[in-house]
């Protein structure tokens, strides 16, 4: 019986299957075949098994056109809902999670032309031979098998790009937004753009107030002199500060040796600066009638010193000639009162004057460096001059739990179709600890950097807390019961402060990067942020990160991630064909209207719901955008 029309009878039941089966037979028998080829070629010469080759031809002839058939038309009836319905997925990543929802939803997976390459070199025969149930093999079968259709959902990675411009993906629906390298706010230099966008449209009263902690570039001279500037006004703070909180019994004795001028040049030097930032116009020439106040190099290296000699308790200031040191007490808390409008940061802060260099480019704790020497900083960087750096504030007064220090990692999502863009943020979130207890002299990333992938090359310390977690996680509920058990705090201090920030801190580094995003509809991705609590329980955002890590990597990620996942799925497939669909534990925190023009950078002023606005940019563009109080 011809092998086709005995497969043909059973084809449509379960195509691939039946494909499968009939040709591993007929793989059999070609083995069999070209066996006895080999014992006829050692017996003799004759061409007496010339009906053999003739076999093997027709065979192999038969299992490609049953080949070119299946390509052409034949698929399981699933697969062809599937393919009618556009629910095609390619994943250009490890994503278990992401295919599992998809799958559950009908979609079927279209892999890549990168994926498993040894197998997909091989033979179209020998991968049906080795395809089983569910098995690798299989799912490049069907891959081959929808070659000409086009994938309606890709995760892709964010660098080498994808062009997604060919007229046959459909405009698929895709997990990455692009936007300027000024304004990429998951990279240091672009998250200083948004941030100094941000400040802009603070001063304009467009957006809420965020906190995070002082950044400069270091990639130029004239970025590494801007820095020094702050470093030493931040010097001058430092010792203010210092000397508010120990006053009298640490710092003055009438047997000190530092005179105490050293405090009326730090308050005469952080009042200039001031003076300065107030006075200082964007559209004014740098040329400013108030200047900085700049005493010679040397003299700034003696006040270094001192001033390190006086927070280590190693000299005092002299008070024997009659210095009246209450009245330079109380001009120091009068200074720094003044500073705390201008430094948001600057109780936190500290008074080490500690700073924390990172890679421009780099992520998850890579090529970190926390230092306190200005000339230490800036020799690094210059001995590495084809990398590019950012340097940071250290916080060096954060909120400890059991003297150990954590950050909070939380999610969120932003997606762009043809009508909105929009902000969702996870109401879930995690905490990541040190796995050492915290020590500001002691400059070990084991203490001070709260990545997994840096901490989990550390054993934990035997003289930590045994209630902290032996993972370094702990889940936003764990958090919630130690404020309510530790501290009497109630849960409420979370949802109505802790949590609101962070949304705002979001939409305003968000909105400061909307006038250089690509607005592709169909768009989306997700985003992991940072953020460390000071004292007062506010949070302080320290990095926006694409690519977070999704692994189950521990027992809170094992259990949060995939939820976030699938929660994912919920809000880019089924709000998007049906608003009315629940979105898990995503919830949309801000939206505007696409603009049919450029779109301006200031929108974070979150207005009323429904509330319509009309923009006039120049003279000839105007349009509305909508923008909902959501918070």
């Amino acid at each position: 019986m011809d092998i086709r029309s005995h497969v043909s009878r059973t084809f449509f039941k379960d195509p691939i299957r039946y494909y499968r089966l009939a040709c591993k037979l007929v793989l059999q028998v070609i083995e069999v075949l070209k066996y006895c080829n080999i014992v006829k070629d050692q017996i003799t010469k004759a061409k007496v098994f010339s009906p053999i080759d003739n076999m093997l031809e027709n065979l192999n002839n038969q299992l490609r056109n049953l080949q070119l058939t299946l390509d052409d038309r034949k698929l399981p009836a699933d697969s062809i809902n599937a393919c009618q319905q556009r629910k095609i997925f390619t994943l250009f990543s490890y994503m278990p999670g992401i295919r599992k929802s998809l799958k559950e939803r009908g979609w079927i997976e279209k892999c890549p032309t990168n994926y498993m390459q040894k197998i997909q070199m091989l033979p179209f025969e020998q991968i049906l031979r080795l395809a089983e149930n569910g098995n690798e093999y299989e799912k490049i079968i069907l891959s081959k098998l929808l070659n000409s259709h086009a994938p309606q959902f890709i995760w892709q990675p964010k660098y080498p790009r994808i062009n997604l411009k060919n007229k046959s993906f459909l405009n698929p629906i895709r997990n990455r937004i692009y936007r300027s390298k000024e304004l990429d706010f998951t990279t240091k230099t672009g998250l200083i753009g948004c941030i100094q966008l941000s400040y802009w449209n603070i001063s304009s009263d467009m957006c809420d107030e965020i906190m995070v902690p002082r950044y400069f570039l270091l990639n130029t001279k004239e970025e590494q002199d801007e820095f020094f500037n702050d470093y030493k006004t931040t010097y001058c703070i430092a010792l203010l500060l210092f000397v508010t909180e120990f006053a009298s019994e640490t710092c003055f004795s009438e047997y000190g040796t530092i005179p105490t001028n050293i405090l009326k040049f730090a308050i005469k030097r952080i009042k200039s600066e001031i003076d300065h930032k107030i006075s200082y116009d964007i559209d004014e020439n740098e040329n400013n009638s108030n200047q900085i106040l700049q005493p010679p190099e040397k003299n700034w290296q003696r006040f270094f010193l001192d001033c390190d000699l006086i927070q280590a308790n190693i000299m005092k200031f002299n008070i024997s000639n009659g210095n009246d040191y209450k009245q330079l007490l109380d001009d120091c808390k009068d200074c720094i009162d003044q500073a705390k409008l201008f430094w948001p940061t600057l109780e936190v802060d500290g008074y080490n004057n500690i700073w924390i260099l990172k890679p421009a480019n780099s992520c998850r704790g890579n090529g970190i460096l926390i230092e306190k020497s200005y000339n230490e900083i800036i020799e690094f960087v210059n001995k590495n001059p084809n990398r590019k750096f950012i340097v940071q504030k250290y916080i060096e007064r954060p909120l400890l739990i059991y003297n150990t220090k954590f950050d909070i990692r939380q999610y969120f999502l932003m997606t762009i179709t043809d009508q909105f863009i929009s902000i969702w943020m996870y109401k879930d979130c995690y905490l990541k600890f040190s796995s050492q207890e915290y020590d500001i002299h002691d400059f070990k990333e084991s203490i001070h950097i709260t990545n997994n992938s840096v901490q989990k090359k550390y054993q934990n310390s035997s003289t930590r807390n045994q209630k902290l977690p032996k993972q370094n996680m702990w889940h936003l509920k764990e958090f919630l019961l130690y404020l309510k058990d530790e501290n009497n705090i109630d849960e409420d201090i979370w949802y109505k402060n802790i949590y609101p920030t962070m949304k705002k801190n979001i939409i305003s580094i968000v909105s400061g990067s909307l006038d250089e995003t690509e607005l592709i509809p169909n768009s989306f991705e997700i985003y992991g942020c940072d953020f460390i609590l000071d004292k007062n329980l506010i949070p302080i955002l320290l990095e926006i990160n694409a690519n977070p890590d999704m692994s189950a990597s521990t027992k809170v990620t094992a259990k949060l991630c995939p939820q976030v996942l699938d929660d994912l799925i919920k809000v880019v497939i089924d709000y998007q064909n049906l608003s009315e669909s629940n979105t898990g534990e995503f919830e949309i925190i801000f939206r505007i209207k696409v603009p049919k023009v450029p779109l301006p950078i200031n929108l974070s002023k979150i207005l009323d719901s429904s509330e319509k606005i009309a923009l006039t940019l120049g003279s000839s563009y105007p349009y509305e955008f909508v923008k909902e109080k959501l918070m």
